[in-house]
């Protein structure tokens, strides 16, 4: 399911991945907020960098999962696309597969849209958690 906001052009949206997502440690809701700060601080990035996205989130996740998800290991991948059309007609393409722990582990995708600029930058963020005992 994609969650938007019609009246806002640039809006993150997000997509919930059903299962794999039910078990995430952290709350959604928690999740999107981190990935809409970091998209959102885009415009103020000179470079436009995934790596600069995915080590904002990763120290939000880091300081967030201390209390609620000690047990557990993230891996944030980030990919950035410039462009004039929307996320829905982007030409960009992604695929994830894993073997693990289905009722520990998981991964949750945000899909959003900032301008930088004159330009329109997509971001998909990719976060999966892991357990670790």
């Amino acid at each position: 399911m994609i969650h938007s906001d019609p009246q806002l052009k640039a809006r993150p949206q997000l997509l919930d991945q059903g299962k794999l997502s039910s078990n995430c440690p952290i709350p959604h809701k928690t999740l999107f907020s981190i990935c809409d700060e970091m998209l959102q601080d885009i415009p103020k990035m000179l470079v436009t960098s995934a790596s600069l996205v995915t080590e904002g989130i990763m120290s939000r996740l880091a300081k967030v999962s201390q209390e609620s998800a000690p047990s557990y290991k993230f891996i944030v991948n980030a990919t950035l696309t410039p462009g004039n059309e929307t996320l829905e007609t982007s030409s960009t393409r992604s695929s994830m597969s894993a073997y693990w722990d289905t009722e520990k582990d998981g991964s949750w995708t945000y899909l959003g849209s900032a301008n930088a600029g004159e330009e329109l930058i997509h971001a998909v963020v990719v976060i999966h958690w892991i357990y670790c005992s």
